[in-house]
């Protein structure tokens, strides 16, 4: 399973990410501690021989075949070459982890669109999960040594619950006639159920089958992509053309990194250590790229970090059967109140979620309503005539515009058009409609509000 440190640097903090470094599961020194000890090995065995095994005249040859080492070990492009690998390596294994097949939206279309509460109901959907499921065991055991173990046979699905004998006598017959996966046989059943379903009208319309169906066939591709990634990997050449200049690059390392006598007035040799820290420094930064790319290159091994399987088709099985059976019948009351209308709870004041944007509360919204009706009551009825006189006037409004086309099934109408086609269906010799006149103000165009007494 892949190792999950989010919880440990939610915040940002000082060292944040040093508390990481103590990590053993999943780390680069789990990974590095056997390379770096054979590294240790030779590095010291080598340092022994020339500082007390070798003769002066010996040394001198050493030496300069150290200097060299050196120098031509710089021209290996190390970096470039590990990073431009380890990239393409990284990629590969987020994409195969988006491509990993998920039961709960083919589940719940199927739990929404075949209905029925009776056995046949209840029979045909459990039969759609488990084909569902067994599709994504099928393809996990080509793919993952935890769950090949785990199903090494047609039995072993049988005893797990995926299978039942007479679709393992269909498989077995299956594979005499052909040596390919069978990984879309499932998928196959799983929509042939659909169609059933859809002919004993448990389904409501085609659109619904066709969506359930949709949904099987993105399936499918995601099982058939995951067995591509598996064939089809980075190119060999390319993984051994890094490994090569890595372990190379390192090999000259061992002589070209010695500390040469100081007497010899050799450049950057003027101070003589032991233990070189910085070259192992450098072989745990290289090295642990290139354990990086092994460890990712296939991630459904066995190693801390590959996804992990077995959990997968676990949980898929119990999320599906929950689905499309038990949770089939179970769901919430609408939450009403006494006058049919929806009533949600609100917060209460002395909640920590409550917050202060709201100005008022309801008892004062209640009476600032009350006071503005009173307000508006309380205008003089001499008032109300003056302002019903003014209405009644026929005068043009002072911000008129001209009223904007409507659009109707996304066609442009003009405001005017219907008046217009009553022209045109008029029979000949019927009096014209007078001309329309411009828009003026009428008693039912405009409305009145007084906010304050007059």
């Amino acid at each position: 399973m892949t190792v999950t440190y989010t919880k440990k640097v939610t915040t940002t903090g000082f060292c944040g990410f040093s508390k990481l470094l103590l990590r053993w599961r999943g780390s680069v020194f789990k990974l590095l501690w056997p390379d770096l000890f054979v590294y240790f090995l030779l590095y010291f065995l080598v340092s022994g021989l020339y500082r007390f095994a070798l003769q002066e005249h010996e040394k001198r040859l050493f030496e300069k075949i150290a200097i060299s080492c050196e120098y031509f070990r710089n021209v290996f492009p190390i970096s470039f070459v590990l990073g431009f690998y380890v990239s393409i390596v990284v990629q590969r294994w987020w994409e195969q982890y988006m491509l990993i097949p998920w039961p709960d939206t083919v589940c719940i279309l199927v739990s929404a669109y075949i209905q029925g509460q009776d056995e046949r109901g209840h029979l045909l959907r459990r039969s759609f999960a488990r084909y569902i499921n067994l599709a994504f065991a099928l393809a996990f055991a080509r793919i993952s040594p935890r769950v090949s173990r785990r199903f090494p046979s047609y039995q072993h699905y049988i005893d797990q619950g995926y299978m039942t004998d007479t679709e393992r006598v269909i498989f077995e017959m299956l594979d005499g006639h052909s040596s390919h996966h069978k990984i879309w046989l499932p998928l196959v059943w799983a929509a042939l159920i659909v169609r059933q379903a859809r002919r004993e009208g448990r389904c409501p319309d085609d659109h619904a089958q066709k969506a359930v169906i949709n949904e099987i066939t993105n399936l499918r591709y995601n099982c058939g992509k995951l067995q591509e990634y598996h064939t089809m990997s980075v190119p060999l050449v390319y993984t051994q053309v890094v490994t090569l200049a890595t372990y190379s690059y390192f090999g000259f390392a061992i002589i070209g990194r010695q500390f040469l006598d100081p007497e010899q007035g050799y450049a950057d040799h003027s101070v003589d250590f032991y233990i070189p820290i910085f070259t192992f420094l450098q072989f745990i930064f290289y090295m642990g790229w290139l354990k990086v790319a092994e460890s990712l290159l296939n991630p459904f091994g066995d190693d801390d970090d590959d996804f992990d399987t077995l959990d997968f088709l676990d949980r898929h099985l119990e999320v599906s059967y929950m689905i499309v059976d038990e949770m089939h019948k179970l769901y919430p009351d609408v939450l009403q109140n006494n006058n049919g209308k929806d009533n949600l709870p609100l917060p209460h004041q002395d909640s920590p979620h409550y917050t202060t944007t709201t100005t008022s509360t309801p008892t004062e919204n209640h009476h600032n309503s009350t006071v503005k009706q009173n307000k508006k009551d309380s205008t003089s009825p001499i008032i109300k005539n003056h302002v019903s006189l003014l209405c009644m006037k026929k005068r043009r409004r002072p911000g008129y515009r001209k009223p904007s086309p409507i659009r109707y099934n996304g066609d442009f109408t003009h405001p005017h058009t219907h008046s217009a086609l009553q022209e045109l269906h008029k029979p000949t010799g019927s009096a014209p409609t007078p001309a329309r006149t411009s828009p003026s103000l009428s008693p039912q165009d405009i409305s009145v509000i007084l906010h304050t007494e007059i």
